[in-house]
């Protein structure tokens, strides 16, 4: 189950520099990017939610936009905590 359908991530748009493994990977919390995501869509990403939605996404920090090694750290980038905040999360029964 999903806890949030309409606000988690199902698909995100990797940039093509990044692709190297078949999954896009970056931590729940924390500064780092492991993968980036796209920008060739005017300077921004798109993602799909769970619901069935998708969204385009203006990124913000410049930094978003340099692929550098992974990880990198983007310590502060409003881009990074708003991804963060869609990736979809596991339910546990307690």
């Amino acid at each position: 189950d999903i806890r949030r359908p309409s606000g988690e991530y199902v698909f995100i748009d990797e940039h093509e520099l990044s692709i190297e493994d078949g999954h896009f990977g970056f931590s729940p919390k924390g500064d780092n990017f492991y993968n980036y995501p796209a920008t060739r869509h005017n300077a921004g990403g798109a993602f799909s939610f769970a619901d069935g939605h998708a969204e385009a996404t203006r990124w913000k920090d410049p930094r978003t936009m340099k692929i550098n090694a992974n990880p990198t750290a983007s310590p502060n980038n409003p881009d990074l905590k708003k991804m963060q905040e869609h990736i979809a999360t596991r339910l546990y029964n307690n």
